[in-house]
């Protein structure tokens, strides 16, 4: 019995089992419920609104939301675009870049590869007005 308790540490399962209960402690502490944290980290986190555009299109119409990204926002080629937002709103681009404009500042967001992006803000409605270049 001695022996057995002396070599309790060295077990791999025990080891595992010490670390899985600390990490479901920490997460229920942070979170309400087990559910809440993997719904934190699942793909919920994007919007379900097609967005798309053509030539013919003047402005795009999408619903921020402070935490979930809206699809991807496709542009026409050769148009530069604004964004009416009140609030903040962030944009996140294909190569993992991100933006964010306050209040209705306008930024320069350079190059966008792919002519899309993303965006999420502050509760309500972005309108992006297209130009023509």
């Amino acid at each position: 019995m001695e022996r057995q308790v002396k070599e309790f540490h060295k077990s791999p399962l025990t080891w595992f089992l010490l670390i899985a209960n600390s990490l479901l402690i920490l997460v229920a502490y942070k979170y309400d419920s087990i559910a809440d944290f993997f719904k934190s980290y699942s793909r919920h986190d994007i919007t379900n609104q097609p967005i798309h555009s053509s030539y013919k299109t003047q402005e795009i119409r999408v619903e921020l939301d402070p935490v979930r990204w809206s699809e991807w926002v496709k542009l026409p080629p050769n148009h530069r675009f604004q964004v009416d937002a009140l609030g903040w709103h962030e944009y996140k681009f294909v190569d993992g870049r991100t933006v964010r404009s306050e209040n209705g500042t306008v930024v320069n967001v350079g190059r966008i590869l792919n002519n899309s992006f993303r965006l999420r803000g502050s509760s309500g409605t972005a309108v992006i007005i297209l130009e023509p270049k």
